[in-house]
């Protein structure tokens, strides 16, 4: 549920892209400073599982995918849910969110890249890197949950946490990577046409590196630390942003 304008609370409804596990933190957590809260059954739920010593069960979602009121599909799946005391939780939440943020970026830097490598600089070049983001979330589900059941398994302690994080990461940039290579193949192309995909190729992987104002963004997320510009190559930039 979320809160609208007369302080009520109003139902979340799935998108038609179904529901993806950046929806899983308001889904399956109680958060108490969150502006988005889960169903009262869940909590219940919550709530039992501890009762029982239970820690990890499914969590069943579903409803209708609505246009203005009119329903377009329905929309089912069932993640993962634990059962946790509001440490844990909490501590879920924050794994949950970096692990989110980090690949919204990467999503960007991959959608970013494609049309880059298709369609160069231009201003009316289609959004065609738009199905890739979306695949990338789906790609990512699995990463995503093994990191967290991995990181409440060993405590969530800043050592597993911060593993969690990295054995998350490497299989992500592989398959961004993997994503860029199927939406832009350099076989197709003519010599301008694989000179672009060269162009954002490396780009794609220097914001994978941590470089750039998406890749800092991405690391920053996953409390990595980015790496230092040279500084040859920051005077570079600091004078080509000056002269414009």
């Amino acid at each position: 549920y979320y809160p609208v304008a007369s302080g009520e609370l109003s139902a979340m409804h799935p998108q038609p892209t179904g529901f993806q596990w950046r929806d899983w933190v308001d889904l399956a957590l109680q958060r108490p400073d969150a502006k988005r809260r889960p169903a009262a059954v869940v909590v219940a739920a919550q709530n039992r599982l501890r009762s029982i010593r239970r820690t990890e069960s499914r969590l069943l979602v579903f409803g209708y995918d609505c246009d203005n009121a009119k329903a377009r599909g329905w929309q089912q799946t069932s993640p993962p849910f634990f059962g946790g005391d509001a440490t844990e939780r909490e501590g879920l939440a924050a794994l949950a969110e970096e692990l989110s943020a980090a690949v919204d970026s990467a999503g960007f830097a991959l959608s970013s890249a494609i049309v880059a490598a298709l369609y160069g600089d231009r201003d009316d070049a289609p959004r065609v890197g738009d199905p890739f983001r979306q695949r990338l979330w789906a790609m990512t589900e699995p990463l995503f949950f093994e990191a967290l059941s991995g990181a409440r398994k060993a405590g969530l302690r800043l050592d597993t946490v911060s593993q969690a994080r990295r054995n998350f990461f490497a299989p992500l940039r592989r398959i961004v990577l993997r994503l860029f290579d199927e939406a832009a193949p350099v076989s197709s192309m003519n010599v301008i046409g694989v000179r672009r995909i060269a162009k954002a190729s490396h780009h794609l992987e220097g914001t994978l590196a941590g470089y750039g104002k998406t890749g800092v963004a991405m690391y920053t997320a996953l409390n990595f630390t980015p790496p230092e510009v040279p500084q040859g190559r920051r005077k570079k930039a600091v004078a080509k942003g000056a002269s414009k």
